[in-house]
């Protein structure tokens, strides 16, 4: 397929144009050079796969339209390495609730690391953290802290396991990175194929499949992830 020229609309206060290169949109200033488009050159020789995280792959957005590496952040906004400015909808994955660099949450941090930065033992402020999410999270009896959602949902999904005696598992949405999930996406590159026999992933408000699934389990399921 040839070239293409496409105006594309106000981002960070200027008008940029796009230029289809093969199937694929890029704005015509990213093509020339920049900052960004430097940086990923970079970061594809080092980098195995891109960022850490799949969400936060470029791919994952329209190329030439979404900025690929951020800068620094305030409030609602963030700013990419070629300085300009984006609203931040997608805040982090989820946790930046109260926006970039919150004044009070900023200064917690801070000060936190300057009291103690990671401890050997455990601290008063894990005592009193689990304490407030007891208290303010309806029918939670105990706390158990992770660093992350991946080792949370997989811990959910032994957790029923071990206490229902019982095997299979069914997931409707994304859940975390650990195998037993994976075993039922596309993503499956190493899994041991035996897990497919034991997870399942079904479609949002399909309660057909639902009931198809859970009587093909054989009364032998152990929990439903949603």
């Amino acid at each position: 397929m040839g070239s293409g020229t496409l105006p594309c609309g106000q981002v960070g206060q200027k008008l940029h144009v796009m230029r289809r290169i093969g199937k694929v949109w890029r704005r015509e200033d990213d093509l020339v050079s920049n900052k960004s488009q430097s940086l990923w050159r970079r970061a594809e020789k080092v980098l195995a796969g891109g960022p850490a995280t799949l969400s936060k792959h470029p791919a994952r957005f329209p190329q030439g339209l979404a900025p690929v590496f951020l800068d620094r952040g305030n409030g609602a906004y963030v700013w990419d390495v070629d300085g300009q400015r984006w609203i931040d909808t997608i805040a982090a994955l989820g946790p930046i609730l109260l926006g970039h660099d919150n004044g009070a949450v900023s200064d917690a941090a801070q000060g936190q690391a300057y009291r103690l930065t990671s401890a050997s033992l455990s601290t008063r402020l894990e005592v009193e953290v689990a304490e407030r999410l007891v208290e303010i999270i309806p029918g939670a009896e105990q706390v158990r802290f992770a660093s992350n959602g991946k080792d949370i949902t997989e811990a959910a999904v032994k957790v029923a396991r071990y206490v229902t005696g019982k095997q299979h598992a069914i997931y409707i949405g994304y859940h975390g990175g650990f195998s037993d999930y994976l075993a039922t996406t596309d993503k499956d590159g190493g899994i041991l194929g035996y897990l497919r026999l034991y997870n399942h992933q079904l479609p949002w408000r399909d309660l057909k499949a639902l009931d198809t699934t859970m009587d093909s389990t054989e009364n032998n399921l152990a929990c439903i992830m949603l």
